[in-house]
């Protein structure tokens, strides 16, 4: 390798980043040191379809196709999950709120009718005193 030819490094991930893998590739010169979290070991040929993960308690990449799939199935399932919750929250929020409503619209009615009762009482009141009252400069 020459001196101005620059190395490959790789960045790794202890989570999958949101393009779907572990690490991230970069190009370092030669002279620069490499530490954790990143290393120079290349990704094997065996693993390159898949998934590649670098364990670091193992100091070698394997394949996190497995991990992978189970993180993703749980934060699928925990979505699931809370979106249950919430609709059954919805819904009871919904319920609760059409006996609100029907019970107001019971009581709008219930004071429409006493209305109109007090409103031909004080009508047929005033007609039968109308009635009574003869109407001046005549007679009834």
């Amino acid at each position: 390798m020459a001196d101005n030819e620059l190395k490959k490094v790789y960045r790794t991930y202890q989570t999958i980043r949101p393009d779907g893998t572990y690490f991230a590739l970069m190009y370092w010169p030669p002279d620069v040191e490499v530490v954790h979290p990143y290393t120079t070991d290349p990704i094997p040929d065996e693993l390159k379809a898949k998934l590649p993960f670098y364990d670091w308690s193992q100091l070698k990449w394997i394949d996190g196709s497995a991990d992978t799939l189970k993180l993703q199935l749980s934060q699928l399932a925990a979505g699931l999950k809370s979106t249950g919750q919430t609709a059954a929250t919805a819904n009871t929020t919904a319920t609760d709120a059409k006996t609100a409503a029907e019970g107001a619209s019971s009581q709008a009615e219930q004071l429409q009718a006493a209305l109109l009762e007090i409103s031909d009482l004080v009508l047929s009141s005033t007609i039968a005193k109308d009635d009574t009252n003869p109407v001046e400069g005549g007679t009834k």
